[in-house]
């Protein structure tokens, strides 16, 4: 009787300890598995993520866009898609030609320019007949089709190219910067962030930089402008105040207003980080600091 009763309650304490694990495996997976689903068929040759709540996705060579349900919005027709939506649009391609539509799939602006960049700040460049300018979200062209080359804008400017020079333009198509720059870099590489931020450009075979007016905030005598990029909302041109320049293979440092801080007569320097800045002379290496007056 005794065994029976140890095996019985043996029996229970088991089924309890069961039931406690079952159910405690149950409420895991359960909310596991409500975080988790297959939206759609594992099927395509690829997809890109989501933006503004659709995602480009790509199979037999075409592409077209889905939504977060998996729905195929835009139909898979395209030979190319921008990799996300830009203010509303998305650049596409077919048989050669650029044009935009819009997240219901509509074709809001022909598909007639040999090339297009996504829309920024209201406005996108487009490419016709090797010329280049600015269309408006109708598709009205704002900025005539006349330039050799055109940037993205960017803190109310671009970047624009005729007969190998280069300046800014604004969104109404005014000159801002005088077109008459020898840049070999691209707008990316030295955008004006805000007020404080400089571009540096070259000239008759010199560098110098000049501020979002166009004045010329350090003149244009040195071989080179050196800066790293700072990996956030910007690019900047100074790394802690202080731009790296070189001048007769010397180099030193400026500050923003173009004052030489740190006299020119290094062999290399690399940008200041946490206030010291790495520098070499005569095949030797060592740090420096630089605290204003």
């Amino acid at each position: 009787m005794k065994k029976t009763l140890r095996i019985c309650i043996s029996l229970i304490v088991l089924v309890s300890l069961i039931g406690c694990s079952v159910n405690t495996n149950k409420s895991y997976q359960y909310k596991f598995g409500s975080q988790i689903r297959e939206v759609t068929p594992i099927q395509y040759d690829g997809a890109s993520d989501f933006s503004e709540g659709l995602a480009y996705v790509y199979l037999n060579g075409k592409y077209g866009f889905i939504d977060k349900n998996g729905k195929e919005v835009i139909p898979i027709i395209y030979d190319y898609v921008a990799y996300s939506f830009s203010e509303g649009l998305a650049r596409v391609e077919l048989n050669g030609k650029y044009g935009f539509i819009d997240k219901n799939g509509k074709e809001v602006i022909p598909i007639q320019y040999d090339y297009a960049d996504s829309f920024s700040e209201g406005l996108a460049s487009v490419e016709l007949n090797g010329k280049y300018g600015f269309i408006d979200k109708n598709g009205k062209e704002i900025i005539p089709i006349k330039y050799d080359g055109a940037e993205i804008f960017q803190g109310g400017l671009a970047l624009v190219k005729l007969d190998g020079k280069t300046g800014f333009i604004d969104r109404s198509g005014r000159e801002v910067i005088p077109i008459k720059y020898d840049n070999k870099y691209r707008f990316q590489d030295f955008p004006f962030a805000d007020e404080k931020q400089f571009c540096k450009v070259e000239l008759n075979g010199k560098y110098g930089l000049i501020d979002k007016k166009g004045k010329e905030v350090v003149p244009f005598k040195y071989d080179y402008i050196k800066y790293d990029y700072i990996k956030y909302d910007y690019i900047y041109d100074f790394s802690e105040g202080l731009a790296s320049v070189g001048l007769n293979d010397k180099y030193g440092f400026i500050d923003g207003t173009g004052k030489e801080v740190v006299e020119l007569k290094y062999d290399d320097v690399e940008s200041f980080y946490n206030g010291l800045a790495r520098v070499e002379l005569n095949y030797k290496y060592g740090y420096i600091s630089y605290l204003p007056n």
